[in-house]
């Protein structure tokens, strides 16, 4: 711990030598970095199912098969599952009182969604190549 967040440590915390791992001004910072990332993609993506409506599915596996379309498809399924995790991670931080309940909840929702993440890109993948 720096010198000048020193001051913000309580006496009992001075003592112990306790006081914030910084690990929470990361996490805080990469789900307001990752909503970010994914705001404009949102918005192609809204538009491009704009443009996509009443398509067929042949139209639809064209249009996927663009390299733009799918690399942009895969960074808003990369994003999004990212930006979740780390929010249900801080609503079972926040709410889940026994840390072995809470830690296996973290896992839990770190392998779904890293299996529906890994399932979604490669079936874009599949279509696209």
């Amino acid at each position: 711990m720096s010198e000048a967040n020193k001051k913000f440590q309580s006496p009992l915390g001075k003592a112990r030598g306790l006081g914030s791992t910084g690990e929470g001004a990361h996490h805080w910072l990469m789900e307001r970095v990752t909503s970010i990332a994914i705001t404009p993609l949102v918005f192609w993506l809204i538009w491009s199912m704009i443009e996509l409506r009443g398509k067929s599915y042949w139209e639809f596996t064209q249009w996927l098969t663009l390299p733009w379309n799918a690399a942009l498809l895969i960074m808003f399924i990369i994003g999004v599952f990212w930006h979740s995790v780390m929010g249900l991670q801080v609503v079972i931080e926040d709410y889940t009182t026994s840390h072995a309940k809470k830690l296996l909840l973290i896992i839990a929702v770190k392998i779904a969604f890293a299996f529906m993440g890994i399932a979604s890109v490669f079936s874009i993948l599949k279509i696209a190549l």
